[in-house]
């Protein structure tokens, strides 16, 4: 419906900011010259208002027009427009119902600041959404990096503690058998050394007393290993010098390294701290390592022996260049009885009593092994062992 010429000439025609008067219908009735330039459109009379919205404001855009038609009351709000055929940045839009003479109503719009986005600015935010995606999906792959190197560190944990629980099952099962044990064989071995010494035996029959003795005797061994593997024999606390105590074992070893053609190298930390430990277990669990890295090394080869001080204590590594060990053994090397040398050669009760060993002192002990290339044991000990008790 045509308007009065008075009121469109003041408000439309001349005027900066683009403005549109639609109708009930919202249809678009009347446009001024801002707003044709600004929707670059030679004519939008007679098309609906939603045209020039974006398709995801206009449901909102058509609620602001029923409320001001319905109300009267002027509203403000901001909307994507569909301008030029692109979508401008956005458009700050105040909305008003009018009245013309014959009574009808109408909505004028105002565009107050209109947006728009130059092709140079919309390269810049295209580079610039590039740039944010590709620190976004950078940031992502860091993150699940992270995520990964966590879980295997929680999975490993978890292995740990799970097989920490299950020597220290072992353990206690161990103690429990070895106890049982014990007094029937001892009375076994007392019997048999009776007859041995009262009984006149053909040769062949003391031969086989002899023999039960002997095998008597190996068992108690195997149950005194048991024993400590659960509770390592208590004893007296004395400051030691590691190095001293390295260099007097080392003694022992000189005759059957040089048999093996293995060469003993000792590198040694510059200053190290006295420990408080029990000195013959200490020993024990020094040997038993010598012993696996010299039986490791069949055809020669480099026995290592490392000391480091730092902020966790004194770590004392034993390294060897032999077989290494197969990877499906690596779980089990501290379980009792487990053992790949022959069974004239180990009883697979070594690395266990160490174990027990180091945990009653408060340390630790771990493996890092590779096959044919060999195999390092760290020992760790804490300064002090306050709450020691070997009992």
């Amino acid at each position: 419906m045509p308007i009065d010429q008075d009121f469109y000439k003041t408000v439309y025609s001349n005027s900066p900011v683009p403005a549109l008067i639609v109708d009930s219908c919202y249809d678009i009735i009347s446009v001024n010259h801002a707003a044709s330039d600004l929707f670059a459109a030679a004519d939008l009379t007679g098309r609906p208002v939603v045209s020039c919205i974006a398709p995801e404001h206009s449901n909102f855009f058509r609620s602001f027009l029923d409320s001001v038609l319905m109300t009267g009351k002027p509203r403000r709000g901001e909307f994507l427009l569909r301008a030029g055929g692109e979508l401008t940045l956005s458009a700050r839009t105040e909305l008003g119902r009018i009245t013309c003479s014959q009574g009808e109503q109408f909505v004028l719009l105002h565009f107050v600041r209109p947006f728009r986005k130059s092709p140079e600015n919309r390269v810049r935010d295209v580079n610039e959404l590039k740039r944010t995606q590709a620190r976004l999906e950078k940031a992502n792959d860091l993150l699940e990096k992270r995520i990964l190197e966590r879980s295997r560190e929680l999975e490993t944990a978890r292995q740990q503690v799970l097989h920490a629980e299950k020597l220290a099952a072992i353990g206690q099962l161990s103690a429990s058998i070895a106890h049982e044990f014990n007094n029937p064989l001892q009375g076994v071995m007392t019997v048999l050394q009776g007859v041995a010494r009262r009984a006149h035996l053909e040769t062949e029959d003391e031969q086989l007393v002899q023999f039960a003795l002997q095998e008597c005797t190996r068992m108690t061994g195997l149950i005194k290993g048991l024993q400590d593997f659960n509770r390592p024999s208590s004893g007296r606390f004395v400051v030691i010098d590691l190095h001293q105590l390295l260099d007097s074992l080392f003694l022992f070893y000189t005759n059957t390294l040089k048999k093996k053609n293995i060469r003993l190298i000792t590198e040694y930390a510059p200053s190290l701290p006295l420990l408080t430990m029990v000195r013959d277990q200490l020993q024990q669990v020094i040997m038993n390592l010598m012993n696996n890295a010299a039986d490791a090394c069949p055809h020669g080869g480099t026995i290592t022996v490392r000391t480091r001080y730092g902020n966790c204590g004194i770590e004392l590594d034993v390294q060897d260049t032999g077989v290494g060990i197969p990877p499906e053994n690596m779980s089990r090397l501290f379980e009792p009885f487990f053992t790949t040398k022959a069974a004239t050669r180990g009883t697979g009760l070594g690395l266990a009593v160490c174990y027990g060993i180091v945990k009653k002192h408060r340390g630790t002990i771990r493996v890092d092994s590779e096959l044919h290339k060999g195999s390092c044991f760290t020992v760790r000990f804490p300064l002090s062992v306050g709450e020691y008790n070997g009992k």
